[in-house]
Formats: C-alpha cells, structure tokens, sequence
C-alpha cells in the first residue's frame, strides 16, 4: 500500500513538469525563446565617498567649502554576452546556458595627500588599474533546437 501512494505522488509530480510523453519518449517542451546579444554593461557601486569636502557649516547660511569628486566603492564591468529572450525565437527552439562569464571589478578610493607629516584626502578619486574577478559568474546563454 504505501510503495502504491509513493508512485502516485512520483507520479503527479511528474505530471507537473515541463516534460511531455510522446510516444513513449519523453521531450522537454520548449520555452520559445534564443539567446540575444546583449551589449557591455558598465556601473558603480552604490557606496559612494566624496573626496575632500573641506570647509566650515556657517550659522544661516550652511555648509560652505569645496566639495570633492565622488567616489563609489567599486565600479564594475559585465563583457558583451547572450541573456535569454523572445527575438529571433521560434517554437522548436530554446535558450540555454553556454559559457560563464564574469564580473569585472575594480576597487576605488579617494586619493591621499601627504602635507608634512599629515596625510590628509585629497578631492579626486582613483580606481585600481587592472580589473579584477568579483566572484560573481554570470551566465552567456545560446540557443538550441528542441
């Protein structure tokens, strides 16, 4: 009795998946879809510094001094690559995962300047020179036939 519940409950749950019977050969059911180019994307981190702003908050009048450059964390690079998508798709074919790509990153600060023997920071911001792997793999897709 209970390997006979265990089976219907396989069995419904493979009922519900994007598997079809056809003529004793499962096919998986296409999503109608194909990879499409997708352009180079560049953006910051939303951690943001502003070098330097020195100056003095005045009564009534507010903050005066000579505000710096802001300076995000990190900004990041993600290559040219293929995300998943509806043009050029067609019902006999599907988009899948083909290579990993990964997000670059370089690390920004504000600059430093050395006054004596105080180091004090500077109004500019200066990112790392080499871009850098973030650990953070992103999926370039290709599309199939079903």
């Amino acid at each position: 009795m209970t390997r006979l519940l265990w089976t219907l409950l396989a069995a419904s749950l493979v009922g519900g998946t994007a598997w079809t019977q056809t003529g004793g050969t499962p096919q998986k059911k296409c999503s109608n879809t194909a990879a499409v180019a997708t352009a180079p994307a560049d953006w910051e981190s939303q951690t943001k510094d502003t070098c330097g702003d020195y100056g003095v908050s005045l009564p009534w009048i507010g903050w005066v001094g000579l505000p710096g450059e802001s300076c995000p964390a990190f900004k990041y690079h993600l290559g040219a690559h293929s995300d998943c998508g509806t043009a050029g798709a067609s019902p006999e074919t599907d988009c899948v995962p083909d290579s990993l790509i990964w997000v670059q990153a370089k690390e920004c600060e504000c600059t430093t300047v050395t006054i004596g023997i105080f180091t004090v920071e500077g109004f500019s911001c200066k990112c790392d020179d080499e871009w850098q792997n973030d650990g953070a793999p992103h999926n370039s897709m290709k599309t199939v036939p079903c």
